[in-house]
């Protein structure tokens, strides 16, 4: 058991979880960051390698994985943080919070454990969704999608700039949305109505 008081524990090395420590440190906070999976979240594993048109600073735009890089690089030059790839399994009260093999104190807890793509819950889903047997929640390997039909299910961004990045690859690729149009950036949509290789079906 590490009996060492935080001031802050922070648990979620995503956006929120970054942020949150870059802005505790900044107030001289000693301040303990926990991540369990990959650093950066959403941004490093579900869209690494797409370009982010509209982030603030950045107006060529900037990838997911070099947005992560610049915050990791924020993070780790500070005194005050210390970061721990450790899965939390229980916070109590008291601001304990117990990893998979420690235990932690912290004056304040913060939660930043973001969120994670939502799944369809249909029949036969679960069956293909592990395991590279061709139900995916994100991009990450392109050729994966060479020469394949592919179906996109969604109308928001992440659907269509899932559409846009194997536009290029994929043999064909189908997007169903529910709705009557899309939810995406204007500019992604028109790109989209435009290819030849993308067959949207609406109100789907």
């Amino acid at each position: 058991m590490n009996e060492e008081m935080w001031d802050v524990i922070v648990v979620g090395g995503g956006p929120a979880g970054l942020t949150t420590a870059i802005m505790c440190a900044n107030r001289m906070l000693k301040t303990l960051v926990l991540e369990g999976g990959k650093w950066g979240g959403l941004p490093a594993t579900m869209y690494p390698n797409k370009v982010i048109p509209n982030y603030p600073g950045f107006p060529e735009g900037i990838t997911g994985i070099e947005l992560v890089r610049r915050w990791l690089r924020h993070v780790r030059d500070n005194e005050y943080v210390i970061m721990k790839r450790e899965r939390v399994v229980k916070i109590e009260k008291g601001g304990i919070v117990k990893t998979e093999d420690n235990e932690y104190h912290g004056k304040t807890v913060v939660i930043a454990t973001g969120t994670r793509p939502r799944e369809l819950g249909i029949p036969g889903e679960a069956m293909f969704n592990r395991g590279d047997k061709g139900v995916y929640y994100y991009v990450t390997h392109r050729e994966k999608f060479i020469d394949n039909v592919v179906l996109v299910v969604g109308g928001g961004d992440t659907a269509v700039d899932a559409a846009l990045d194997l536009v290029d690859l994929a043999k064909e690729i189908y997007i169903i949305h529910r709705r009557d149009r899309s939810r995406a950036i204007d500019e992604n949509v028109k790109k989209m109505e435009k290819s030849k290789n993308i067959k949207i079906m609406l109100n789907t």
